[in-house]
């Protein structure tokens, strides 16, 4: 039975006039699956999410990543309501909960020094700043999607080609690009930023080939080139200290955010003594509310809830769980299609040659999930969350083969 979305789509139609495209970019309606797809949430609590027309959804998304343990846990909410009943939040100077969070993030990751930002494009974007005042160089090799800034948008309108000119995509898992964008960009590179682990939107997700890591980070050290891991979606999932511990390679610089602080917005880079201290005096890193306390406060809470809880480990417990069956169910459809994702970033794609058909067939199959109340997006990864139950789990697997089945009947 399809969703009741009348309220959704009534308020779009209202904000629509007032606001450019009414819900921006991955948000909108055309991401998903045009009038079967709410368009606005109410509330959310534990593994579930409610939207304006009452409907009840298990939600696989986690706010696109940041939700590590669930929706409104007490554990880190009711710290944040205690200290901004007590000590505030937007001071004009620093509260200590930031170098508390910092010194936290330094051990975890092994780190000299680390910056508290908001948004996982505050956070690339210091990065390249640093790298650039650190080598003294302009040109930025990057891999994945790294924000909507000037420097790393896919977009041109409203664009500098003379600010879009200095940033340069090279493939993943292949070294031989990087080589030879190295010769011929030779001492004119600043850094190399890159997903870890690729999870581009629409595409199956990708793992790093032995050795992959380890030989751009040898590249980089060769070349005098400052090495940048964005983890924004990777970090507190894969691990406590991210993939750097999965694949025994470290960074220059680490960029980390969203499961960070449980939806709380908060993102930091961390990294070297000699790269980070371009920021003492050379380069400007600025906001109103970078040092804002709650965020922090958040971020704190939620590290201390995975620790205490374990729960990086029981979350890909539960990934393996969800990898060992849909990589069985998908073995049986009659037409191509995969899992990929391991156990961290599950997702469903479609492979047949003709790319309408790819697109009805994945139209067909998150418009069934939907309807269940299972709420996925069909061009971005899923995510696990400390608050998904057994039985949550059980469901999601079991209406992604009642959907398969769905589609065989076309």
């Amino acid at each position: 039975m399809k969703n009741n979305l009348v309220n959704s789509s009534r308020l779009f139609k209202k904000i629509y006039s007032e606001s450019p495209g009414g819900v921006l970019a991955i948000r909108r309606p055309y991401n998903f699956v045009k009038n079967r797809y709410p368009i606005f949430f109410e509330e959310a609590k534990g593994s579930k999410v409610t939207d304006i027309d009452k409907n009840t959804y298990l939600d696989m998304m986690c706010g696109y990543g940041p939700i590590v343990i669930g929706h409104r846990n007490n554990f880190v909410d009711n710290r944040v309501i205690k200290h901004i009943k007590n000590k505030g939040n937007c001071l004009t100077l620093t509260q200590p909960t930031q170098y508390k969070l910092i010194k936290k993030l330094n051990q975890l990751y092994g780190t000299d020094k680390a910056i508290i930002l908001k948004t996982g494009s505050d956070a690339t974007s210091l990065a390249i700043r640093l790298a650039r005042s650190f080598t003294g160089k302009k040109i930025i090799l990057r891999c994945g999607y790294h924000g909507w800034h000037d420097w790393c948008t896919n977009d041109e309108n409203g664009v500098l080609k003379s600010v879009k000119k200095n940033t340069i995509e090279f493939k993943f898992n292949d070294l031989t690009h990087v080589e030879d964008l190295i010769k011929k960009y030779k001492n004119k590179i600043a850094g190399l930023i890159i997903w870890p682990i690729h999870t581009p939107l629409g595409q199956r997700v990708t793992f790093p080939t032995a050795k992959y890591l380890s030989s751009l980070k040898t590249l980089c050290k060769k070349n005098n080139i400052v090495y940048i891991f964005d983890e924004i979606r990777s970090c507190f999932r894969v691990s406590m200290n991210g993939t750097q511990s999965i694949y025994k390679v470290k960074p220059d610089l680490n960029i980390i955010g969203k499961a960070m602080g449980n939806g709380y917005p908060i993102s930091a880079v961390l990294g070297n003594k000699s790269i980070m201290d371009q920021a003492i005096s050379k380069v400007y890193v600025s906001s109103t509310f970078f040092a804002n306390s709650l965020d922090q406060i958040a971020a704190l809470s939620t590290i201390k809830y995975l620790e205490s809880n374990n729960v990086i480990k029981k979350n890909n417990i539960k990934g393996k769980y969800i990898k060992k069956k849909l990589e069985k169910i998908v073995k049986n459809q009659k037409f191509k299609c995969s899992y990929s994702g391991d156990i961290w970033f599950p997702f469903i794609s479609f492979h047949e040659k003709n790319e309408n058909v790819n697109k009805n067939l994945r139209n067909k199959f998150y418009e069934y999930l939907i309807e269940k109340k299972i709420f996925l997006a069909p061009y971005h990864h899923a995510y696990i969350m400390n608050d998904h139950s057994k039985n949550d789990i059980k469901k999601y697997i079991y209406e992604v083969e009642q959907s398969f089945k769905n589609l065989n009947k076309l």
